[in-house]
């Protein structure tokens, strides 16, 4: 009923640029696979300067997003803030959202989640469009 796990025991998630996943690595710390745990899903992603992952939905789960290092633009529905360490986005299932890193030389850092599912997959993945480089 205990799990331990270190980020770097994890491979990055397979993600593409074509489904709005650009310049991402994204590892799922916790989730139903690695933990047999069904009520949430973790996950650390790193976003080189110039990444983001574009505007999409999750219409399974709500989702937070906690930025551990770095700066970068969250936006939700129709409005786009900075966001720097210790700032939280809490997006509810269904609402379009994206990040983006604008830092030409610092990467981001941050944690996130599903609630209420075990993967990526329960809380679904919509993609909706590209953003500007």
């Amino acid at each position: 009923d205990n799990f331990v796990v270190h980020v770097s025991d994890v491979q990055p998630a397979p993600v593409t640029a074509e489904q709005g996943w650009r310049k991402m690595d994204i590892r799922f710390i916790l989730n139903r696979e690695n933990s047999g745990h069904s009520s949430v899903c973790v996950f650390r992603t790193l976003f080189e300067p110039g990444a983001a992952h574009e505007v999409h939905t999750h219409p399974g789960a709500d989702e937070f997003l906690y930025v551990a290092s770095g700066h970068c633009m969250v936006g939700a529905g129709e409005a786009e803030h900075e966001a720097g360490p210790g700032t939280l986005q809490f997006i509810p299932a269904g609402k379009k959202h994206w990040l983006r890193n604008t830092d030409p030389f610092e990467p981001v850092e941050l944690i996130g989640g599903y609630t209420n599912v075990g993967s990526l997959e329960e809380a679904g993945y919509d993609f909706i469009a590209h953003l500007d480089p």
